[in-house]
């Protein structure tokens, strides 16, 4: 004898780039999935600190998918529908940046240790913070000021974030 069993379940895969289909580094990239709540009460974490190309079995329906890229404020959304017996692969696109930030005496210079880094929108919120000569971050398309403290001194420009390739940003000392 014979049963067939069908099951109201499929399957999702994630994956993201930054626009232009610039690759992102495994470790700077998780998701969270979202899932309508079975009360009616609006939206739950369904799976969360997700890696790309994971596969996640869920019940068939409309699913809010956010990807995060690095830590700070680079994030990316999709409403998803997996369908029964299907696995639904997307790849959300980011408008953000890897950036290396570091204080340097001359253009190309090495960056100078003991530099600690506050990283601020141009509203005054704090987005970023570290202490070290050279941190790697990523931030979302925007405008930002850097401040580069080194003993009593206090270094700080604006800059611009544009999506694209990792680099570095230097603040002359």
């Amino acid at each position: 004898n014979q049963i067939d069993i069908i099951l109201d379940a499929g399957g999702l895969e994630l994956n993201a780039a930054v626009i232009g289909d610039i690759p992102i580094p495994r470790r700077w990239l998780r998701f969270t999935v979202y899932g309508e709540s079975p009360n009616g009460g609006g939206k739950k974490i369904v799976a969360q600190a997700v890696a790309p190309g994971r596969k996640l079995y869920l019940n068939s329906g409309v699913y809010s998918v956010v990807s995060h890229f690095g830590d700070v404020n680079a994030s990316a959304k999709a409403d998803l529908r997996v369908e029964p017996g299907q696995l639904t692969t997307a790849t959300l696109y980011h408008k953000a940046a890897q950036v290396t930030v570091k204080l340097v005496s001359e253009p190309g210079g090495e960056a100078i240790a003991e530099t600690s880094w506050i990283i601020k929108t141009l509203d005054g919120e704090t987005v970023y913070q570290e202490k070290n000569a050279f941190p790697q971050t990523v931030l979302d398309q925007g405008e930002y000021i850097r401040i580069g403290k080194l003993g009593s001194r206090v270094f700080n420009r604006e800059f611009a974030i544009v999506p694209g390739l990792p680099r570095d940003i230097e603040l002359l000392a």
